[in-house]
């Protein structure tokens, strides 16, 4: 995807995303565009895996839908409308890929129930309301479920508190509803670089919020007002899907909400795990279909035809109205190839994580290393964005953050600054933690 586009998301647009974040790919970006890097306060070690659900076959790549009918739909990663005809691949979860997935899972008879598994900070607004509409309808037709694992965040929590039941681990955190807009002033770099920008203009609000100049009131006034109504949206929304007052949804003031205070504040059911969540989804479709409370599946938003690279479909799908279950044999095979597929993975995530922590560029930056590890950026481009930015100096915001100063929780950051624990070592023993205790089943 395009610095250009980037920069038009992350800056001068309501976004619905965790400030802690933000503060991430601001700080990317900002590195990219040529600016001053000032790390981020607060951010943990990542997670560095998304676990691969047991399954036996796949309709759309992301939705894997088990041997007893549960649809499996990963939400992860930051949240934009749509990726640009021109982007990589393996960048931002678009609504519309999620909408597409969602849609085959409500309309495929053989579906029973669906779970959203969603690790996401939120993002971009437009997109996020019609389809947590899209969700939030679709419960009429089967048993639609979230596990926010580890976090379901601004955006991402729309997504989430649309379906009929929440459940999160103990760790895991919601919250963050909220809108942001935040304007970049470059204005003192353009005069250390001595160049001086002029606009000719037709229009009176035509250069409302250029980086290379201050936001006037009249303009920032305007910002308020759009982030104030984004805003009601979002508490009507919320208040909607999780049948609260929006006195109360209001009154969380946009705060991060974790474990048991999630459920308390009525932001969240229950505490669980993926598979716990899995498995009381399974039984609830089970015993649902057993008193034959199935109503017909929910049309869905109509959507243009998907691009081909978007369109990967497995061969071997049962028809319609056929069980999906696989025969011993098949099944077994099925069962060899996931943990194929979930070795594979392991080793690649293993070997991403290591070059980049291990880099020469990485040795004096760990912080902004372990920040790429997180956004999943490959070696190469690591290597260019570590080169470009400041070596990490001691007495920093960003070294008091890492070392746990100004954020207690920041974790095996600050082990890590204080020669404790080695950070690759860590992030190895997280990798070995995921996959490597999980029986396929």
């Amino acid at each position: 995807m395009s610095l250009p586009h980037l920069l038009s998301l992350a800056f001068n647009a309501a976004l619905m995303v965790s400030p802690a974040k933000l503060a991430v790919i601001s700080a990317v970006l900002a590195d990219r565009h040529g600016l001053e890097l000032s790390g981020p306060e607060g951010w943990s070690v990542p997670d560095l895996s998304a676990m691969t659900v047991n399954a036996d076959r796949r309709t759309r790549a992301g939705l894997a839908v088990t041997a007893e009918g549960v649809a499996v739909l990963g939400i992860a990663g930051p949240l934009v409308h749509r990726r640009l005809p021109s982007a990589e691949s393996g960048g931002p979860t678009t609504y519309k890929s999620i909408a597409l997935q969602f849609k085959d899972a409500v309309e495929d008879p053989s579906v029973r129930a669906i779970l959203l598994e969603i690790d996401s900070p939120g993002g971009e607004v437009s997109g996020v309301f019609q389809l947590a509409d899209y969700i939030y309808e679709a419960r009429q037709s089967k048993p639609i479920w979230t596990i926010a694992n580890e976090g379901a965040y601004s955006a991402a929590y729309a997504l989430g508190s649309s379906a009929s039941r929440l459940l999160l681990p103990p760790t895991a955190g919601v919250g963050s509803i909220g809108v942001i807009w935040q304007h970049m002033n470059q204005a003192k770099f353009d005069q250390e670089l001595g160049v001086e920008f002029s606009v000719i203009q037709a229009g009176q609000r035509k250069n409302d919020f250029n980086p290379h100049f201050k936001v006037p009131p009249e303009a920032r006034a305007w910002a308020q007002a759009e982030v104030d109504r984004i805003y009601d949206i979002f508490v009507a929304a919320v208040a909607r899907n999780r049948g609260l007052d929006e006195k109360a949804v209001r009154a969380t003031e946009a705060g991060l909400i974790f474990g048991e205070a999630a459920v308390e504040a009525g932001l969240a059911d229950g505490i669980a795990g993926l598979d716990q969540a899995l498995a009381e989804l399974t039984d609830h479709a089970t015993n649902r279909l057993g008193n034959g409370n199935i109503t017909a599946p929910a049309a869905g938003p109509t959507e243009p035809k998907q691009e081909e690279s978007e369109m990967t479909v497995e061969a071997n799908q049962p028809a319609a109205g056929v069980p999906n279950t696989p025969a011993p044999e098949t099944q077994a095979n099925g069962q060899a190839d996931i943990q194929a597929a979930k070795d594979e993975a392991v080793a690649a995530e293993r070997k991403r994580v290591a070059d980049i922590m291990g880099c020469d560029e990485a040795k004096e930056r760990p912080a902004l290393a372990a920040a790429l590890v997180e956004q999943g950026v490959e070696l190469a481009t690591a290597q260019k964005l570590l080169a470009a930015a400041p070596k990490e100096v001691k007495g920093s915001p960003l070294d008091r953050a890492m070392a746990g100063i100004d954020n207690p929780d920041v974790g095996a950051g600050a082990e890590a600054e204080a020669g404790k624990v080695d950070l690759a070592a860590r992030m190895e023993a997280r990798v070995q933690a995921r996959y490597g205790q999980r029986e396929v089943k």
